[in-house]
């Protein structure tokens, strides 16, 4: 079953029965992450990308039998697009992303998202999307934290996505998740027979930032990105210090406890950071102060260990608790 079909299903049986049923059916959408390798989103194969000749594809016109929802491998792609009905006519970002991937296997799963959301028609412009499939558009924006806590994510933009909302605020999530989870498994590092470490691979070599360095570790590589995105978090993080601690050094924690969704519409503006749809700015903003608070405050102390350490375990709760960022009342339990 796809994540459409899935999508379809679930609204059909429970607005029949709920009083707000559009609420209702959203919760138990989101009821499904609960279960491992849901098909709540599309990744693509990564052999399509191998085979295509043109510009890639919108999701609607790939073939189904590219289309993935479980694959050992996840890729999240951040790239800036080229123009408003085509992310990558040049071929740019595809090359980029085959440069990286030469030695991965053929059903590695790509979110890619012209590739993995319904668009609009790329050679007239025209919306001829149904209404269930931009309504299937909308949602799946809501749960872009989770597809890139599932994912490895790539960051392929350098200058040009600086000023743009989304790559920016990818930049933000991923990050955010990053330091989450190391610092998750830190506090529980005597668990661990040996302890995983996630760590960025950037252009110019790894970058290793956690007090997990000191200990033998196995390595995940969590996020590749280009030196210039890097570069970019970083300064967006000093901002951010800046107008909540007047610059003194502060733990990144203590940074992402204090931002407002306030705060983050005046960086947009500050930045000029830009979206091709209007109304992205406020759901970017609520999206990621949800995220922040949910990494800040959410008792993450009281999580316990059931027999032996157990890394999957700790993924499924971290990713229950953002579930509930999406939708409210989702939770998961142990």
């Amino acid at each position: 079953m796809s994540a459409v079909t899935l999508f379809k299903s679930l609204k059909e049986t429970y607005i029949q029965d709920a009083d707000d049923g559009e609420l209702e059916w959203k919760r138990l959408y989101s009821g499904l992450l609960e279960i491992p390798d849901a098909h709540y989103t599309t990744f693509i194969r990564l052999s399509y990308f191998r085979q295509c000749k043109g510009a890639v594809q919108r999701f609607q016109e790939i073939p189904d039998l590219y289309k993935i929802y479980k694959s050992p491998t996840k890729l999240f792609v951040s790239h800036k697009w080229e123009e408003r009905n085509h992310p990558d006519r040049s071929r740019r970002t595809l090359k980029k992303l085959l440069s990286l991937t030469q030695t991965s296997r053929d059903d590695t799963a790509v979110w890619w998202d012209f590739c993995s959301l319904p668009q609009k028609n790329s050679q007239t412009g025209l919306d001829d999307r149904s209404a269930e499939l931009k309504e299937f558009f909308k949602y799946q924006l809501t749960l872009i934290p989770l597809i890139i806590l599932d994912s490895q994510s790539m960051f392929l933009w350098a200058e040009a996505g600086t000023h743009s909302g989304w790559c920016c605020v990818e930049l933000l999530i991923t990050h955010a998740l990053l330091n989450h989870l190391n610092q998750m498994i830190y506090k529980r590092k005597n668990d661990f027979c040996k302890p995983p470490l996630f760590i960025t691979q950037l252009e110019s070599g790894p970058l290793i930032e956690s007090d997990l360095y000191r200990f033998e570790h196995q390595i995940f590589y969590k996020l590749y990105s280009s030196d210039v995105a890097n570069d970019w978090h970083k300064k967006l993080i000093t901002w951010m210090n800046i107008q909540l601690n007047q610059g003194k050094p502060t733990p990144y924690s203590h940074v992402i406890r204090k931002v407002t969704p306030e705060l983050i519409s005046k960086m947009i503006l500050e930045f000029n950071l830009t979206f091709t749809n209007g109304s992205d700015s406020k759901t970017v903003s609520d999206m990621l102060f949800k995220l922040y608070n949910k990494l800040s405050f959410e008792p993450f102390d009281s999580f316990k260990w059931e027999g032996q350490a157990d890394l999957l375990s700790m993924w499924h709760y971290v990713k229950g608790c953002l579930g509930s960022c999406v939708v409210p009342k989702t939770y998961y339990w142990f």
